[in-house]
């Protein structure tokens, strides 16, 4: 239940009002999956998402992130492509640097590994100065 701004919450019999950060004061990251081999994979997105992507097909996901007054602002989303029988085809870690609630100084591959005999590519992109776009894509 969203309250000007505020979320309620009940503790022990107490409540208690956290801050919440409003949509425009997120910092999006889409994260654009290609399947480009001959069997379904399922997309996964640190763990918030995971779905299905037929063969020679594609998914996306966003995500939205909300840098804190006295945070960082350094963000890491696991990106993975797995086969349906549970193997970790493509695992690749994206960096998000937040420089303040709304904008992005920093999206950046951190690293990527690839199960043997198939091949992973991934490419990032800041647009603008507010959103982080990647893509992460498998072939066999």
């Amino acid at each position: 239940m969203m309250v000007s701004g505020w979320a309620l919450g009940i503790a022990a019999g107490a409540t208690i009002a956290l801050a919440t950060a409003p949509a425009s004061a997120q910092v999006p990251t889409e994260v654009l999956f290609f399947n480009y081999s001959n069997q379904p994979v399922l997309m996964n997105m640190n763990g918030e998402v995971q779905r299905e992507i037929r063969a020679g097909g594609s998914d996306s996901h966003t995500s939205y992130y909300s840098k804190g007054l006295t945070e960082s602002g350094n963000r890491v989303y696991q990106l993975r492509l797995i086969s349906l029988t549970g193997v970790t085809l493509c695992n690749t870690y994206i960096r998000l640097q937040a420089t303040s609630t709304k904008n992005v100084s920093e999206c950046a591959v951190q690293s990527q590994e690839s199960a043997p005999g198939v091949r992973c590519e991934s490419s990032n992109v800041i647009e603008g100065i507010s959103k982080c776009r990647a893509q992460l894509s498998v072939d066999d």
